[in-house]
């Protein structure tokens, strides 16, 4: 029994750890997102909105990302 579930774990550890050699892993943070909320208050409601556009050359060189931020009460 011991010897299947340590042949169970090797196989499962040996699929899981292979990866590609060139994996670029803080690829996601190129690209744009965005992200809005809204909150209830008992005065009324406030809805936030976060656009964060894909990032340039420049941006990547200087450390600076355009983004919008919008918030509206209703």
């Amino acid at each position: 029994m011991k010897k299947l579930i340590f042949a169970l774990f090797a196989f499962i550890f040996t699929l899981t750890s292979c990866t590609a050699a060139n994996a670029d892993l803080l690829g996601y943070q190129i690209s744009g997102a965005e992200i809005s909320g809204i909150l209830h208050t008992d005065t009324g409601a406030f809805r936030l909105g976060v656009t964060l556009f894909p990032v340039t050359e420049d941006e990547l060189a200087s450390g600076v990302r355009d983004a919008v931020l919008a918030f509206t009460y209703t």
